[in-house]
């Protein structure tokens, strides 16, 4: 849910250089993966998933055992935010690895 979150901080409609508006579709659609990969995993489709996820209310997601959206934490489910943050934090703060930059920053911006 955390990488699916911080999709919303990238905002496509602003970009107008079309490399950097490619670019940006390619952050989203890898942020969404995690999620589309469970969904697949457990036997739904992972765009419907997706979207279902999306438009949930905060803390909610997809439980893979009931195959329905429902708040995680309630159903004993952790989202394992720090651990995604640290996995795609920068090695070094200074110079971040290109590939994590983007997403740092999205996950960033919306952890705030």
């Amino acid at each position: 849910m955390a990488l699916l979150n911080a999709t919303g901080s990238i905002k496509l409609d602003g970009l107008a250089d079309p490399d950097e508006r490619t670019g940006a579709q390619i952050i989203v659609r890898a942020l969404e993966e995690p999620l589309r990969q469970l969904a697949y995993n457990a036997g739904l489709e992972g765009s419907v998933v997706v979207d279902k996820v999306r438009n949930a209310a905060k803390g909610q997601g997809l439980n893979v055992d009931t195959n329905e959206v429902e708040d995680l934490v309630k159903a004993g489910i952790i989202d394992p935010t720090m651990v995604t943050r640290s996995a795609s934090s920068p090695s070094h703060p200074k110079r971040p690895a290109p590939a994590c930059r983007a997403a740092w920053a999205a996950w960033a911006t919306w952890a705030e």
